[in-house]
């Protein structure tokens, strides 16, 4: 549920500019490591399902801190 949560903050910034788009970025990374770093969860299907609102940025954000918890 929270890849979720942080996948719709980041396709809410790619709809907006300035201000609160870096803010969305911000809450959607936020949420990503917070995924991440207390669960041991790797989003897959999610990853396909959710493929349309997920930019490149986004999924090197997220292999970097799968990278990061696996080390």
């Amino acid at each position: 549920m929270i890849f979720k949560y942080a996948v719709a903050f980041h396709a809410l910034a790619l709809k907006t500019k300035g201000d609160e788009k870096e803010r969305l970025d911000h809450e959607a990374e936020a949420y990503l490591k917070e995924l991440l770093g207390n669960r041991y969860y790797v989003p897959s299907h999610e990853l396909y399902l959710l493929r349309r609102c997920i930019t490149e940025k986004f999924k090197a954000n997220l292999a970097d801190n799968l990278s990061k918890e696996a080390n």
